[in-house]
Order: structure tokens, then C-alpha cells, then sequence
């Protein structure tokens, strides 16, 4: 089995990306499951690692939202703010 270990999803239409703006050209466009599962197929990978691309737990939920559709999700790396008194029961 071979596993893509990094891979980001977003959606411009989120507020969490504040990044992601019209100058970066060829990364402003939606980018997920759909788009990476061609991908992976022509490439021989079977699975992937999604990685918040944004430091909130609402991009976190997301991520294991779309894990939980998809099979070729293999695990969710998220953000969680550790420095939050609640942070190691939520987690």
C-alpha cells in the first residue's frame, strides 16, 4: 500500500485561510477529494494524510468531516490550541 503522508484540502470559500488570497494564482481554486482522487489513481497511491492548512479547530472538523466520507483518507493530522485550559479534553 502506498500512502500519501501530506495533503491539504480547502475551499476558497472558508474564512479560515487567510493566506490564501487571488495572488496566489494557482493555489486560490478549491482543492479536495475530488480533485485529489484522479490523482492519486494515475500516481499508484491508495490513501492519504489530510494536514490542516489552518490553525483552527473548525479546519480540523472539516478535515474529519471529509475523513469520514472518503476511504482514501488514511488520518487527519489537526490543530488543536494547546494553550486553551480545555484543549486536553476536547482533544
Amino acid at each position: 500500500m502506498r500512502v500519501d503522508g501530506h495533503q491539504h484540502f480547502w475551499t476558497t470559500q472558508r474564512d479560515d485561510y487567510g493566506w490564501l488570497t487571488p495572488e496566489l494564482a494557482p493555489l486560490y481554486q478549491d482543492f479536495g477529494p475530488d480533485e485529489l482522487q484522479p490523482l492519486l489513481e494515475r500516481a499508484g497511491v491508495d490513501r492519504t494524510v489530510l494536514v490542516q492548512a489552518a490553525a483552527t479547530t473548525a479546519e480540523t472538523r472539516y478535515l474529519l468531516a471529509i475523513a469520514e466520507q472518503y476511504s482514501m483518507v488514511a488520518g487527519v493530522v489537526g490543530w488543536v490550541d494547546m494553550d486553551a485550559p480545555a484543549a486536553a479534553l476536547k482533544a
